[in-house]
C-alpha cells in the first residue's frame, strides 16, 4: 500500500513538473494578447513586441514574461515617432493574471529593462509625446474601473539604456546615456521608500548654453514616496558628478502645472581637487594622484516652482583661496589660484540669471593671470562687463598641465583686454555702445596637432581690440617649407562670438613659397576609411577675402611661379578670381568658384593655359592626361583654354561622371615623337606610305566637348606632303578610344600594280588622282587596336583601273571615256548604270580627281560604248587582262582590318 502511495505522488509530481514546463508555451499567446490589449486599451498609441516567451521557474511563484523588440509608437501629433523601444524588457507577474480578461488590470511585480531608448519631445506649443495615457472620462469607466487598477512594483531595473528629452517650449534638452539605474521598494503603499542606485552620462543645454556636457553621474538616493500628496523626499543622498562628491537634500512635489523644489547641496569635503572634478575628464585627466593644497567651497540652494512660466530662484557658490595643483609626472606647478564667484537667480525668471566672477587667477612661475567678470541676463538681453591680463609662457603652461599627446605648445602669450556691451548692442551695431579695446602679441608659438602634417611656428603676432574690427598688425610664421605672412582686419567679430553671425575680414597674404601639403594631411596618411566618411564644407559662418602673392607655390606635382590672385570665402563658397601664374614655362589664368552649399558639392571653372610645353604638360596636369591622351606624343608648344563644370566627392575631388565641358587648344609648334607611342608605330605599320613624325602641326587647332565621363573631338585636318588626313572620334575618362582617321591618298602610293596601270594609261590628269582611306582607332592608350581599309580600296581601283585600260584600247585614243570609276572619292562600292548615249569629256571624271563624280560606270564596273558590242569587249579585254592580272600582288585581294 505505501508503495502504490509513493507512486501516486511520485506521478502527481511528475505531472506538476511537466504541468509547469507546459504551461507557459499553451499561455504565450493569451499572454501576449492580455499585454498588448491592457496597454493598448489605456493609451493613445500603439504597444507591441516582437516574441514572447514564459517561464515558471526564475521568478516561481510568479510568472516571468520575456519580450523582445519592444516598441511604443506615438499617435497624432507625433504620429510615428518612437517613444520608446528597447531589445528586451522582463516582467514578473502573478500566475492569476493569466486567467483574467483584457479589461481587467495587470499587476506587475517586478520589472527589468535593457538597451532602451526613449526619447521625450514637448513641442512648441507645449504638447508632450509622452502624453498618452486615455483620460477616464474619455473611456467612459467608473471610479470602480479606476480603482481597480493596482501598481505593487517591487523592484526595477534599466541596463545600458538611453534617456533623450527635448523640450522645444522653453528650449532646453537633457541627455541621459549609458544609463544604469535599479530601485526597490513596495510602491503600493500611500507613503513608500524607494532604495535607488544609478549611474549614467548627463548633458544639458538650456536657451543654447551647455550647463552639462558628457558630465559622468553616480547617485544613491533613499526617496519617500508620497502619492496622495505626489510629494518625492530625499532623505540620505549622496552624488558624485564627474569625481565632485555632493550631499543633498530636500524634496521635490508633483503640481497641476510644474513641480515644486526645494533642494539643497553642498561638496562633503573641501579639498581644492574638488574644483578639478568639477570639469570634464577629457580636460582635467587623471586627478587621482594629484597634488593640491587649499581650500575648494561649492554649495548651492535651489526653491522655487518650475513651470512654463518660471524656474526655481536659486545660488551657487564657489570660492577658493591659495590653492595650487601639480600633476606628479610635470615640473611645473599651478599656484596662487583664486576663485570668487556666484551664479544666481533671485526672481525666477530664466532670463535673470546672472555670473560674477569676482575675481580669477593664476600663476605659474613668474606668469601671472587675472580675470573680473559679471554676466547679466543670462538667457535675455545678456550685459559682459570683463577684464583680462597677463603672460603665460606657453612652453610652462605644457609642463604643468597634461595636453593631449598630439599638441606641442611653445611661445609667449600677453595681454591686456577689457570689454563692456550687451547682446542687443550687438545684434543691432550699436557699436558706440560697446566698449572692446586691448592688445594682444603672441611672439615664438610652436604649436603641432595631428591634424597638421607640419608644426606651424608663428613669429609672431599682434593684434589691436576695437569696438567694430580686429586689426591683425602683424603675422608671420613657417609651417614645413611654407613661409608666410599677413596683415588684414577683421569685422563682426562679437557677433561672430556670442550670436554665431558671419565673419567679415579683409587680408593680404605674402609667401616665397607655399607648398600646399605643408597644410594639408595627405589622405594616404590618415585612417582611409576615416576618410571616404570625413567631408570638406566651406563654413557658412566666413566671409572673408584673401590677396595673395606667392613667389612659388608646388600643389601635388605642380609648380608655380608668381602666383597672385584673390580668394573670396562667402556664402559657403569659394571664388578664385584673375588668378595668374607662370608655369611649365607658360602661363596660368583661371577664374571660377568652388561650392558646397548644395546636397552636393559643385564647381566651375574657367582656366586658360598659354605657351605651356606640351610634354611637361601631359606628365604634370592628370586634367591633360584624361582630355588629351595623345599630348603624350608630342613635344612642342601649345595655347588652351578649358572651361570645365562638375560635382565633388565629400573630399572635394573631382567626380569625373559627372563632368562638362570644352576645351580649345592651339599647338604652336610641336613634333611627334613615334617612338614614344604604341598608336604612332601601329599607324606607321598599317599605312606604309605616311611617316607620323613628319607631320607639321604647327598651327594647328582643334576643339572637344566632355560629358558624361566622355570626350568627343570636333573633326579637324592635317596635312603630310600631299595627303590630306581628316581626324574624328573621341575617348572615355577611362582612355578608351574610338576614333577615325580618314586619308585622302593620291594613287601613286598605293602600290607597284596601280603605278603600272597609271603609266600604261598615260593619261596625264590621273596623275592627281586621289583614293579615299580609312583607318579605326580602338583600344586603349596602352593596348590600341587599329584597322583600315586600304587593301579593298586598293584592289577596288585597281580593277577600275583595268576597266580604263580596256575602254581605251577599245577607243584606241579617243578622247572621250564615258562611266569610268564611280564613288572612289567617297568610298562607296556601288557602281551606277550608264546611259550609252551619254559621253565622257575626258579621263579625270572617269577616276574622280579633285573630287569630281563618275556616274558613268556600269553596275559591273565597266565601261559600255556605242558601236562596240559584247563579242568585242570580251576580246578586247582577254588580250589586255593577258598579262596583267596575273601579275597582281596576293597583298592586293586580301581582306581588309577595317571594322
Amino acid at each position: 500500500m505505501k508503495k502504490k502511495i509513493i507512486r501516486i505522488i511520485a506521478l502527481v509530481l511528475v505531472l506538476i513538473v511537466i504541468l509547469l514546463a507546459a504551461l507557459p508555451s499553451l499561455m504565450e499567446n493569451k499572454v501576449g494578447e492580455l499585454l498588448k490589449a491592457n496597454l493598448n486599451n489605456r493609451i493613445n498609441g500603439e504597444f507591441d513586441f516582437n516574441s514572447l516567451s514564459l517561464s515558471l521557474y526564475r521568478d516561481f511563484p510568479l510568472l516571468g514574461v520575456t519580450m523582445d523588440e519592444v516598441s511604443l509608437i506615438n499617435a497624432e501629433p507625433f504620429e510615428g515617432d518612437t517613444l520608446f523601444y528597447a531589445s528586451n524588457v522582463r516582467i514578473a507577474l502573478g500566475i492569476r493574471e493569466l486567467f483574467q480578461s483584457v479589461d481587467d488590470p495587470i499587476e506587475i511585480k517586478e520589472i527589468d529593462v535593457n538597451k532602451a531608448k526613449t526619447i521625450l519631445l514637448i513641442d512648441e506649443k507645449g504638447v508632450a509625446n509622452y502624453d498618452i495615457f486615455i483620460d477616464s472620462e474619455e473611456k467612459g469607466n467608473n471610479e470602480a474601473d479606476e480603482a481597480s487598477t493596482v501598481v505593487s512594483i517591487r523592484s526595477y531595473d534599466i541596463t545600458d539604456s538611453r534617456i533623450t528629452l527635448e523640450d522645444h517650449s522653453s528650449d532646453y534638452a537633457l541627455r541621459i546615456e549609458n544609463l544604469n539605474h535599479s530601485g526597490s521598494g513596495d510602491l503600493s503603499e500611500k507613503i513608500s521608500t524607494l532604495q535607488t542606485n544609478t549611474e549614467a552620462i548627463v548633458s544639458y543645454t538650456m536657451e543654447g548654453t551647455n550647463y552639462l556636457v558628457d558630465n559622468s553621474l553616480q547617485l544613491e538616493a533613499e526617496i519617500e514616496i508620497d502619492l496622495a500628496s505626489q510629494r518625492y523626499t530625499f532623505k540620505e543622498n549622496k552624488a558624485v558628478l564627474n569625481r565632485l562628491p555632493l550631499t543633498f537634500e530636500g524634496f521635490v512635489r508633483i503640481l497641476e502645472e510644474g513641480q515644486e523644489l526645494d533642494l539643497k547641496f553642498e561638496t562633503i569635503s573641501s579639498d581644492f581637487k574638488n574644483f578639478l572634478a568639477m570639469i570634464p575628464e577629457k580636460y582635467s585627466k587623471d586627478i587621482s594622484d594629484l597634488e593640491t593644497e587649499g581650500n575648494f567651497d561649492l554649495n548651492g540652494h535651489f526653491k522655487g516652482e518650475l513651470n512654463e512660466e518660471t524656474i526655481p530662484g536659486f545660488i551657487i557658490r564657489m570660492k577658493a583661496q591659495n590653492a595650487s595643483f601639480q600633476y606628479p609626472q610635470f615640473p611645473k606647478k599651478v599656484e596662487h589660484i583664486e576663485i570668487d564667484a556666484l551664479v544666481e537667480n533671485l526672481t525666477g525668471r530664466s532670463e535673470d540669471t546672472s555670473i560674477k566672477i569676482e575675481n580669477a587667477g593664476f600663476q605659474i612661475d613668474e606668469d601671472v593671470f587675472e580675470l573680473q567678470a559679471v554676466l547679466t541676463e543670462l538667457t535675455g538681453n545678456m550685459g559682459v562687463r570683463a577684464q583680462a591680463s597677463g603672460s603665460i609662457d606657453l612652453d610652462k603652461l605644457s609642463q604643468a598641465y597634461p595636453l593631449p599627446s598630439s599638441v606641442i605648445l611653445g611661445g609667449r602669450l600677453k595681454g591686456d583686454v577689457g570689454s563692456a556691451f550687451t547682446r542687443n548692442d550687438i545684434e543691432k551695431a550699436n557699436y558706440k555702445n560697446i566698449n572692446l579695446n586691448g592688445n594682444l602679441e603672441l611672439r615664438g608659438l610652436h604649436y603641432k596637432f595631428d591634424a597638421l602634417p607640419n608644426p606651424i611656428k608663428v613669429h609672431t603676432c599682434k593684434a589691436e581690440l576695437g569696438p567694430k574690427t580686429i586689426d591683425i598688425k602683424e603675422l608671420a610664421g613657417i609651417t614645413g617649407s611654407t613661409d608666410f605672412s599677413a596683415r588684414g582686419t577683421l569685422r563682426n567679430a562679437l557677433g561672430f562670438i556670442f550670436n554665431e553671425e558671419v565673419l567679415k575680414g579683409d587680408f593680404q597674404m605674402r609667401s616665397n613659397a607655399f607648398v600646399v601639403s605643408d597644410i594639408v594631411q595627405d589622405e594616404q596618411a590618415g585612417d582611409s576609411a576615416a576618410g571616404e566618411e570625413d567631408s570638406f564644407e566651406v563654413p557658412k559662418y566666413l566671409d572673408l577675402t584673401l590677396n595673395a602673392l606667392v613667389g612659388k607655390a608646388v600643389y601635388d606635382n605642380i609648380v608655380m611661379y608668381d602666383l597672385s590672385g584673390t580668394l573670396r570665402v562667402r556664402d559657403e563658397t569659394i571664388s578664385f578670381n584673375e588668378i595668374s601664374s607662370r608655369m611649365l614655362d607658360g602661363r596660368l589664368q583661371l577664374e571660377g568658384m568652388l561650392t558646397t552649399k548644395d546636397q552636393k558639392p559643385a564647381f566651375n571653372m574657367s582656366i586658360d593655359l598659354s605657351r605651356l610645353n606640351i610634354s611637361e604638360t601631359f606628365e604634370t596636369i592628370e586634367l591633360v592626361r584624361l582630355l588629351s591622351p595623345a599630348a603624350k606624343i608630342l613635344d612642342g608648344r601649345l595655347n588652351t583654354k578649358i572651361k570645365l563644370m562638375g560635382g565633388l566627392t565629400p573630399q572635394l575631388n573631382p567626380d569625373l561622371n559627372s563632368l562638362s565641358g570644352d576645351v580649345l587648344a592651339e599647338i604652336l609648334t610641336a613634333e611627334i615623337r613615334s617612338d614614344n607611342s604604341k598608336v604612332t608605330k601601329l599607324l606607321d605599320d598599317k599605312l606604309g606610305f605616311i611617316a607620323l613624325d613628319e607631320l607639321d602641326l604647327s598651327g594647328l587647332k582643334t576643339a572637344m566637348k566632355f560629358e558624361n565621363g566622355r570626350v568627343k573631338v570636333e573633326p579637324f585636318k592635317l596635312r603630310y606632303k600631299d595627303i590630306d588626313l581628316m581626324f574624328s572620334g573621341g575617348h572615355s575618362f577611362s582612355n578608351a578610344l574610338d576614333y577615325q582617321v580618314t586619308l585622302n591618298v593620291p594613287a601613286r602610293y598605293m602600290g607597284e600594280d596601280v603605278n603600272k596601270l597609271l603609266a600604261s594609261i598615260g593619261e596625264e590628269s590621273l596623275k592627281e588622282l586621289t583614293v579615299p582611306v580609312v583607318a579605326n582607332l580602338r583600344g586603349s592608350v596602352t593596348d590600341p587596336e587599329i584597322s583600315t581599309d586600304l587593301k579593298s580600296q586598293t584592289k577596288l581601283l585597281v580593277d577600275q583601273l583595268v576597266d580604263v585600260q580596256k575602254k581605251k584600247y577599245l577607243d584606241k585614243g579617243k578622247k572621250e571615256l564615258s562611266g569610268i570609276i564611280g564613288g572612289v572619292l567617297a568610298g562607296s562600292a556601288e557602281n551606277k548604270t550608264v546611259d550609252q548615249t551619254q559621253k565622257s569629256e575626258g579621263v579625270d571624271p572617269a577616276i574622280g580627281s579633285g573630287g569630281k563624280s563618275a556616274d558613268q560606270v556600269d553596275s559591273m564596273g565597266t565601261v559600255t560604248e556605242k558601236g562596240a558590242n559584247d563579242k568585242d569587249i570580251k576580246e578586247a579585254a582577254k588580250s589586255i587582262l593577258g598579262g596583267l592580272l596575273k601579275s597582281k600582288p596576293k597583298s592586293v585581294t586580301a581582306k581588309d582590318t577595317v571594322n
